[in-house]
């Protein structure tokens, strides 16, 4: 029973302390043990303000211990193993902080196992009171609830490791996605459809006016022939530029010879306008050029930049009936197996199209540079 108020201090003689085997203390606003009691058995402490278990070493011979109803938080087999002969505690009643520790432990100590431990003598304690009086206090979100039904995920127990591992992931799969990208050249080729969609846009719009001024009876309507800027676009390597330039110039640009008028050629080195973003000086001489000449070469498909003319083309030419817009010239043999394999369409046209071949010997380039030029003049 609890102690009347004019007893709440208690002297112990030194003999006292020595003969005591069992206490009750029970009911007396406690928050601490100062005695030492060498030969104690049985310490009941229930219904005090015990913030942890009293401490071990004050009591070396205790084997039951019963601190229910006190300010207990948590306690654990470290707390528990210095005393080396306690076998029964009592700790139900309190505020629990359940944490995955502790509720880990609890699991095995209110299944009516006894918890083991490894400290001097061992130690084989049983909670033998009500499991039903353990309950949590703290997280909220288990608040109430009784300890021994709590489950907590591997994510609520290692949150900071969960967290660590799922950016760990995260920044890998990000490297991973970037180089994807960058090999692929994904975000190229979606700026690239981006400029091809506001052409095709710009495209479309012209012709509609142009069809309104024709039906309207306007002189003014951009013919075929003054709706194009450029006879040829011309796509090529800058290792064939010296073909280009002492070649394909002359005999298109600057032949005197022939009864038609000079041709008119885009080369990227001489027409495109400084400072402009390179898909707009690419795609715009395109719209507005009657025919693509794509000079292939080893030096053709072995560059990325090559590669991005080719997709360039493959959006603009290679769809539908706009591949009759292309004209191909092979400066030298070119197996199919040399085109890259995302440009399925131009590999197809090479197996089942005529080409144009470079000859070796002056005597076919009369016929090559006639072809080419009637290739080129050809009206859709």
């Amino acid at each position: 029973m609890p102690l009347p108020p004019f007893m709440k201090k208690i002297y112990l003689t030194s003999d006292m302390h020595v003969c005591v085997e069992v206490l009750d203390l029970s009911h007396n606003d406690l928050t601490s043990l100062g005695v030492v009691l060498p030969r104690l058995r049985e310490l009941l402490l229930s219904g005090n303000k015990m913030l942890a278990l009293p401490s071990p070493w004050k009591t070396p011979n205790l084997e039951l211990l019963v601190v229910t109803t006190n300010a207990l938080s948590d306690f654990s087999p470290n707390d528990l193993r210095p005393f080396g002969r306690l076998r029964e505690l009592h700790a139900g009643g309190n505020n629990f902080l359940c944490s995955c520790s502790f509720v880990a432990f609890m699991a095995t100590a209110l299944s009516g196992a006894t918890v083991e431990g490894t400290g001097a003598g061992g130690v084989g304690v049983c909670l033998t009171d009500d499991p039903d009086s353990y309950v949590c206090d703290s997280p909220l979100w288990v608040r109430g609830e009784k300890v021994g039904w709590v489950k907590f995920s591997v994510v609520d127990c290692h949150r900071l490791a969960f967290v660590a591992s799922l950016c760990g992931v995260s920044l890998l799969t990000a490297g991973l996605l970037a180089a994807l990208l960058h090999r692929l050249h994904v975000l190229w080729y979606l700026r690239m459809m981006w400029a091809w969609l506001s052409a095709n846009r710009s495209a479309r719009r012209r012709r509609c006016r142009q069809d309104r001024s024709r039906l309207l009876g306007n002189d003014d309507a951009v013919s075929d022939s003054s709706r194009f800027s450029y006879d040829a676009f011309v796509s090529y390597s800058e290792q064939d530029a010296d073909w280009v330039e002492h070649f394909l110039v002359p005999e298109l640009e600057e032949d005197s010879s022939s009864q038609d008028a000079p041709l008119s050629l885009c080369l990227h080195k001489r027409d495109f306008l400084p400072g402009k973003w390179i898909v707009d000086n690419i795609l715009i001489p395109m719209e507005n050029s009657r025919r693509t000449v794509f000079v292939l070469s080893g030096h053709f498909v072995r560059s990325d930049w090559c590669r991005y003319e080719l997709e360039f083309s493959h959006l603009r030419m290679f769809q539908g009936d706009q591949d009759e817009a292309a004209i191909l010239v092979l400066l030298e043999p070119l197996g199919e197996k040399d085109v890259p394999r995302r440009f399925c369409r131009l590999r197809r046209m090479m197996s089942s199209r005529t080409f144009l071949q470079w000859p070796r010997d002056e005597q076919g380039r009369e016929e090559f540079w006639s072809s080419l030029r009637a290739a080129v003049r050809w009206r859709d």
